[in-house]
């Protein structure tokens, strides 16, 4: 990743947005990603020139995302496709449009930034000769990544797909001897991941206790009644009262257990009020795993200020700015179905291409910068035209299309007039 984009204008950010997007997916969740990753990146996007509250940001929003990053979704898609009765295959696939929204809108905004403050790439073009060298040095440790999602794609149980999987991690280890691994080694692979299964597991089982006492006292069922009530007919106020829900349910909870709250509490009133299975858990997810980053809990805010040495509250308010699309994706899933594969491929496309658009005046309003700096009426006209392409309203469309291109052709003329060059580096 760092070959194919660390010299290019804000490399470093892209660079850690990509890797913990990676990287995360297949981890047991935000915290032991963003310690894997955020030791590295986080020192180098300070060296490149963005704070250190931005930085732990980029980290907390890049890494908490990953939970719907597939093919593995930290383990979250298996759970999805019990529950639901959806296929793997087909979650991941449905998966794959939301997540590229999230980390595009994160890449657009970190490019912005590095614009906005003037940062310079290294001058060192993409590195492709070094991407090969890496994949011939370690890519077949990719190996047991693609032969637990072929066994997966193939039909087999999660349990036993991952069983069949870990004999080929020493195996695949073993094809050079550079990563190899010696009995002691793997001896103490096998202790590490007992102790993450010794993180994880209580905190899924205690889940699964306060799952149980919600509904066998009457709390949920209770829960559930107040804000269908509260609701009535209006899908929007249901949607905000579910996605508080969601938030304050998932607050300083792992990924797995806070969407197994979550999700058995407020999918079940989307579902009633119309909305397909699938939109209403993706629904609970996103706004599940965003509360990790949200104040005043933002446990993942916290683990990445305290390793870049910045204060809690920036980092916080600043990961939430960073994910703010990911708090926008899951009401376009339910006035734009498409998105979760729900239609014909026109339908498919024409939301993709709105959403792409609403998450380029998005990254833009909120970083302040388009081709020049943004004076506050154009930020508020972006973030207008922005929200008026959530539903597929054509003439709420037509306008927001025409407001996001009168501010575009007003920064072109702009930069034109002050003489500014084009940026000639991504």
């Amino acid at each position: 990743v760092e070959a194919l984009a660390g010299g290019a204008r804000g490399g470093p950010a892209k660079v850690a947005v990509i890797g913990s997007a990676l990287v995360g997916s297949v981890t047991a969740g935000p915290v032991t990603n963003m310690v894997m990753t955020g030791a590295m990146t986080i020192p180098m996007m300070k060296r490149a020139g963005y704070q250190p509250h931005y930085a732990a940001a980029v980290e907390a929003a890049a890494s908490t995302g990953a939970a719907i990053v597939p093919p593995i979704m930290t383990g979250i898609v298996f759970i999805m496709a019990e529950l639901t009765g959806l296929s793997y295959v087909r979650i991941m696939l449905l998966a794959i449009i939301p997540a590229v929204l999230y980390y595009m809108c994160i890449l657009l905004q970190v490019h912005l930034q590095a614009l906005k403050t003037g940062m310079r790439g290294s001058g060192r073009g993409r590195d492709m000769a070094q991407v090969k060298r890496e994949l011939a040095a370690r890519g077949h440790l990719l190996a047991p990544v693609v032969v637990l999602v072929g066994l997966l794609i193939d039909g087999v149980y999660p349990a036993s797909a991952v069983l069949w999987a870990m004999p080929v991690v020493p195996l695949a280890a073993a094809l050079r001897r550079e990563t190899r691994m010696s009995g002691p080694r793997i001896l103490q692979a096998l202790a590490e991941a007992s102790q993450e299964l010794v993180r994880v597991a209580p905190v899924c089982a205690l889940s699964g206790i306060v799952i149980v006492a919600l509904f066998q006292t009457g709390l949920g069922s209770t829960f559930s009644h107040v804000v269908s009530s509260a609701a009535g007919q209006s899908m929007l106020l249901l949607m905000a009262l579910g996605a508080l829900a969601c938030l304050v349910l998932g607050m300083g909870v792992p990924p797995t257990a806070s969407y197994l709250m979550t999700v058995l509490i407020v999918a079940p009133l989307m579902v009633k009020s119309g909305l397909p299975v699938q939109v209403a858990h993706f629904f609970a997810l996103y706004y599940a795993i965003l509360a990790f980053i949200t104040p005043p809990d933002a446990v993942g805010a916290l683990v990445a200020a305290g390793m870049a040495g910045a204060g809690f509250w920036p980092t916080s308010f600043t990961a939430m700015r960073l994910a703010m699309v990911g708090f926008i994706v899951p009401v376009a899933f339910v006035y734009r179905p498409a998105l979760l594969l729900l239609g014909g491929p026109l339908d498919v496309l024409w939301a993709l291409a709105a959403c792409l658009i609403l998450v380029a005046c998005l990254a833009s309003a909120l970083e302040g910068w388009m081709l020049l700096r943004l004076v506050p009426a154009e930020r508020l006209a972006l973030l207008g035209a922005g929200l008026a392409l959530i539903p597929p309203h054509p003439l709420a469309n037509v306008i927001a299309l025409a407001v996001a291109g009168a501010v575009f052709l007003r920064q072109r003329r702009g930069r034109k007039d002050a003489g500014v060059p084009s940026p000639s580096r991504i």
